[in-house]
């Protein structure tokens, strides 16, 4: 079992000077609850966060609004947003800046699963190469399969590294969001959804 949440974080495009510098972005899953955790600085004509979800990168929606601390360029703040309603699949998060002028601007992503959920662990996701580690809790798996959203069946390879972890490899030409499914030898199932970055 992994000991740490599955944090990822991704690389915001080139963006204009804005009115505040976001520091830091980042999210853990405690207890059933995702904590999104966010620092800034040189805040000015801004009014505050809208903190937006997605399931599949496409659609995001609001979840919820934290409105600004200050407007003092020289002090740093921090804000946090519990979102208590959490997929088993994991959330995609991101941060809307919302700017007197109306000009608003986004912050990098994140993706949290719930680590609470005993099963299938995936360590370190997104990925950004051809190799997803895993672990699996003595579950007595007997099948492992690998889909694409719409249920495309994907090649892999798999090789045990250690007591219940494991790796899996995929083509090099494998990009977006799959399924990597466990089922047991009594049928329950297990499943976690991957989102590859590049190739």
């Amino acid at each position: 079992m992994f000991g740490d949440p599955a944090v990822a974080i991704f690389k915001p495009n080139a963006i204009l000077p804005l009115p505040l510098k976001l520091l830091s972005f980042t999210g853990k899953n405690i207890e059933n609850t995702n904590l999104l955790t966010w620092k800034t600085a040189e805040e000015k004509d801004f009014e505050g966060f809208e903190i937006e979800k997605s399931q599949d990168l496409t659609f995001f929606n609001s979840v919820g609004f934290v409105k600004n601390h200050g407007m003092n360029l020289k002090t740093e703040y921090e804000y946090q947003f519990k979102d208590h309603l959490i997929e088993n699949y994991g959330s995609y998060y991101r941060l809307k800046m919302i700017h007197k002028n109306k000009k608003d601007t986004y912050s990098n992503i994140i993706f949290l699963q719930n680590e609470n959920e005993i099963g299938l662990k995936i360590n370190g996701n997104p990925i950004e190469k051809n190799t997803i580690k895993f672990s699996m809790d003595n579950l007595d798996i007997n099948t492992l399969s690998l889909t694409n959203e719409v249920g495309i069946p994907i090649d892999f390879e798999v090789t045990q590294s250690s007591t219940n972890t494991y790796q899996l490899v995929i083509g090099e030409k494998v990009i977006g969001t799959f399924l990597i499914e466990a089922k047991n030898t009594f049928g329950k199932k297990y499943t976690k959804k991957i989102l590859k970055l590049t190739n």
